[in-house]
């Protein structure tokens, strides 16, 4: 089984929630309507899937992260992303326990960058075949 199928076979074994699917700060706004429980309003829903409830943390991260020493607080933003999914799903902290969301933020992680070599790889092949390129 290659590493694809294996990582996808295991996060076929997560409990299942709605993921927008591309979840990252373009697609987050500060909400000006005070009703507005969550204080922010998400949009371009068109890759709205089932998912497990941290793959979206997965894009959110890697698309707003730009300084490499923001990551030194990735296990703190992961802690109260986790905190804030069980307090508004109870149920969470024993169907998707943090260490399964950390999991499968490395999991996601790993796709990320596969799908973004797999991407790269025609380009650097054409760029390489341009007349005098070294």
């Amino acid at each position: 089984m290659g590493f694809v199928a294996a990582v996808s076979a295991e996060l076929e074994t997560r409990p299942r929630t709605l993921i927008h699917g591309d979840f990252r700060s373009e697609n987050v706004f500060k909400a000006t309507d005070p009703a507005n429980p969550l204080g922010y309003k998400i949009i371009d829903w068109q890759c709205l899937s089932p998912g497990p409830a941290g793959f979206d943390f997965v894009q959110l991260v890697t698309g707003s992260l730009r300084d490499v020493s923001d990551y030194s607080r990735l296990g703190e933003l992961m802690k109260a992303h986790h905190d804030r999914l069980v307090e508004l799903v109870p149920a969470a902290a024993k169907t998707y326990p943090y260490d399964t969301m950390v999991r499968d933020y490395a999991l996601g992680y790993a796709l990320i960058y596969i799908a973004f070599i797999g991407l790269l790889t025609p380009i650097m092949q054409a760029v390489k075949e341009i007349p005098g390129h070294p």
